[in-house]
């Protein structure tokens, strides 16, 4: 699933700007949800609105023509925090607060995280860095679920099904990839697509694999349902501002 979703993200971008703008979106409104439904704080409601309206802003000024200004980027987090204080301030009782805003700053982050794979596509380049982000990762996820699946030995880490081989394999599978649209398409060249898609499927991988840790302690039915878009989503969610800022420094 996580490997087609990637996929997809890489034939949007190769479709129009609209098209990734909407698939984009979609991503966000998932792990948006799953993520508060993980969290379950109750404290946070109206969190949605304010990570929504957050994804929203930071994908229309993403897709404008030209490589955004990151400090505007950053002023739609800032705006944010601001809004989700003041809603904390406008509660009767107020327990839970830090819980509360950690959980909506950190939903905030993930879908402006998500927001970069937009702006990586208006940048240098632009098209065949997003596609070389999103197709390294499908390709790193297929293998590593792959060589997983026929041997986790020896394990990254006790208890969890992911080992060396696999790490190893996805990332170099991921940088092949990268390698090959920076000579399909213009705008890259194989040394730098070769490095977008590594930068990207090791970010993946280590998401992917903090995200299988961190799923061992969870004994609630509810949250173990709820981690599973995150699993799905969130690697290519974090990989994206990787793979935009190599895509920034090596896109011609």
């Amino acid at each position: 699933m996580a490997a087609s979703i990637a996929a997809i993200c890489g034939g949007a971008a190769l479709v129009g700007r609209w098209p990734l703008v909407a698939f984009v979106l979609l991503i966000q409104l998932a792990v948006t949800l799953a993520w508060l439904a993980l969290t379950d704080v109750p404290a946070a409601s109206g969190g949605l609105v304010i990570i929504l309206g957050s994804a929203v802003a930071v994908d229309l000024y993403a897709s404008r023509v030209g490589p955004p200004d990151q400090s505007r980027i950053a002023a739609v987090v800032a705006a944010a925090f601001v809004f989700a204080v003041l809603r904390q301030l406008a509660r009767r009782r107020r327990s839970g607060v830090t819980e509360s805003l950690a959980v909506v700053m950190t939903g905030v982050l993930m879908v402006v995280f998500a927001g970069h794979l937009i702006a990586a596509r208006v940048g240098p380049g632009g098209i065949a860095a997003v596609a070389a982000i999103c197709f390294a990762i499908a390709a790193a996820t297929a293998t590593r679920r792959l060589v997983d699946a026929l041997i986790a030995r020896p394990a990254l880490r006790s208890g969890v099904q992911r080992g060396w081989p696999a790490l190893l394999l996805s990332v170099a599978a991921g940088a092949g990839i990268g390698g090959y649209v920076g000579a399909a398409r213009a705008g890259l060249d194989p040394r730098s697509g070769a490095l977008i898609g590594l930068g990207a499927a090791l970010a993946a991988a280590v998401v992917d694999l903090g995200i299988s840790v961190g799923s061992l302690h969870l004994a609630d039915g509810r949250q173990r349902s709820a981690i599973t878009p995150l699993v799905v989503l969130l690697p290519l969610v974090v990989a994206a501002p990787v793979g935009y800022g190599l895509a920034r420094i090596l896109a011609r």
